[in-house]
């Protein structure tokens, strides 16, 4: 799709999106062979080659990516797609810790468009990560705000609240995550709320 018509933002958008999800995942498997590096078991040189490998794989995705939201970017978007590509641009920085880059991103998705609560989220974990705790907490109760009856605004404000060392913050809005699922749910994501929440309060 984007071959044939490069002018076309949306397929490099999601084209962009792919890469940037593909480039996480192998972040997310360099990360776990460096952990399992640290306990030095027999399979120590398989695990500094897979990391190393995984790294290199990470890095040409999101390479890959980043010229995908930049070309769609330098276009004359309508509203919706300039938003799409600054929050996924702003995303894939904060995947690589480009704090000043993701921050930007972010803080203009959220001027063209502060009704999404997606791009107050993002915008709170990049603030976060660049040393704004304050900023990053006031840019996730927008979110919460803006979606008050999603589990998932919840949980990210939880998360901050961990990161931020607020225990008690982070337990109520693990409880409210989980009172806003489903009665037969069984996600993933409420798996793990139920576990972080578990770990608190034994704590």
């Amino acid at each position: 799709c984007v071959n044939q018509k490069r002018d076309f933002p949306w397929p490099r958008l999601l084209h962009g999106f792919a890469a940037s999800e593909k480039g996480f995942g192998h972040l997310q498997a360099q990360r776990a062979a460096e952990r399992r590096l640290v306990k030095m078991d027999k399979s120590l040189v398989a695990e500094f080659i897979g990391a190393k490998t995984e790294e290199k794989l990470a890095s040409l995705e999101f390479s890959v990516a980043v010229d995908d939201f930049d070309a769609a970017l330098k276009q004359d978007l309508d509203p919706l797609a300039q938003y799409v590509g600054l929050v996924n641009r702003g995303v894939l920085f904060v995947r690589q810790e480009r704090w000043d880059g993701a921050v930007a991103d972010l803080e203009r998705a959220v001027k063209l468009n502060p009704k999404f609560f997606q791009g107050h989220i993002n915008l709170a974990q990049a603030l976060q990560g660049s040393g704004k705790p304050t900023e990053a907490l006031a840019a996730m109760n927008e979110a919460v705000a803006r979606a008050s009856s999603l589990p998932i605004a919840y949980e990210s404000r939880a998360n901050l609240h961990l990161e931020q060392k607020n225990r008690a913050g982070a337990r109520a809005d693990f409880k409210k995550a989980i009172s806003l699922e489903p009665k037969d749910a069984r996600s993933t994501r409420l798996i793990n709320n139920l576990l972080k929440l578990g770990e608190l309060l034994y704590k």
